[in-house]
């Protein structure tokens, strides 16, 4: 084993989990979750890269928090999630996590 000393600033990880068709819950992976996640990665190392933040994002399996409107979102070390965003909503997630950085320092 050998221990990784890399960090970052914040690290996002969006639901990407697929589920069959005739399961109850809805899925966000499939096409709107890989979209979603491509947009939301460029997105977030452009606006990282403004303020001087290291920034992961990840593709994460279920979060729990499943809706058909939409993917799951969370942030960390932040403890965000936001629920059923789309590509659109990217200007008011990061919105959102800037000021919830301001009160936090």
């Amino acid at each position: 084993m050998k221990r990784i000393d890399a960090s970052c600033d914040l690290q996002f990880f969006v639901c990407v989990n697929e589920r069959a068709a005739h399961e109850p819950l809805p899925s966000c992976g499939t096409e709107r979750g890989n979209e979603f996640f491509k947009f939301m990665q460029k997105a977030v190392f452009r606006w990282g890269a403004e303020r001087g933040l290291r920034v992961w994002v990840n593709r994460s399996l279920c979060q729990g928090f499943c809706s058909k409107d939409g993917i799951t979102l969370s942030v960390y070390p932040l403890q965000l999630r936001f629920q059923a965003v789309s590509i659109e909503n990217i200007p008011e997630i990061l919105s959102a996590i800037e000021a919830s950085m301001q009160r936090t320092h």
